[in-house]
């Protein structure tokens, strides 16, 4: 399957824009596993009209581009066990926008996201790696639990 006709079968054409899953997130600050989208559609001749459309939705949506969406807009890709498209094993393609102003990303995607945090905070919290281990650590923080699991019995 060509590049060009890898981008026809994720993205559509420009008018599908219109059918897209739009979010902005805060904040997306890595941006260099991210390709540029205009190199990365280079050759399919709805590249550049559906970065246009994309941007117009942007800004529609609230988006102050600081830089020339042609310019700024990048590709992420997701992979497939992420469940962000149909079942395949190709994953999904995801169009990302930095605004640079105040750091909002705007993301356009043909598919549903399925990332609660893209939709609000779950307080979900991620405890830094650590070579000691995660149960000290849990009861130093939290304290001892009412009990163990299974039938160990009461502290």
């Amino acid at each position: 399957m060509s590049r060009n006709a890898l981008w026809e079968k994720f993205f559509g054409d420009a008018e599908s824009v219109r059918n897209y899953h739009f979010h902005s997130y805060e904040y997306l600050d890595d941006l260099g596993f991210m390709r540029s989208a205009r190199e990365m559609f280079d050759g399919w001749s709805e590249g550049d009209h559906l970065i246009a459309k994309v941007g117009e939705k942007f800004v529609s949506l609230g988006c102050t581009p600081d830089t020339p969406f042609e310019d700024g807009m990048q590709l992420m890709w997701l992979p497939p066990f992420v469940g962000a498209a149909e079942e395949n094993n190709y994953g999904c393609y995801v169009l990302h926008y930095k605004q640079l102003e105040d750091g909002i990303s705007w993301l356009a995607s043909p598919f549903v996201l399925p990332f609660i945090r893209l939709h609000g905070s779950d307080g979900w919290r991620c405890d830094k790696p650590s070579p000691r281990d995660r149960l000290e650590e849990r009861i130093e923080r939290d304290g001892l639990p009412p009990c163990w699991p299974g039938n160990l019995g009461i502290f």
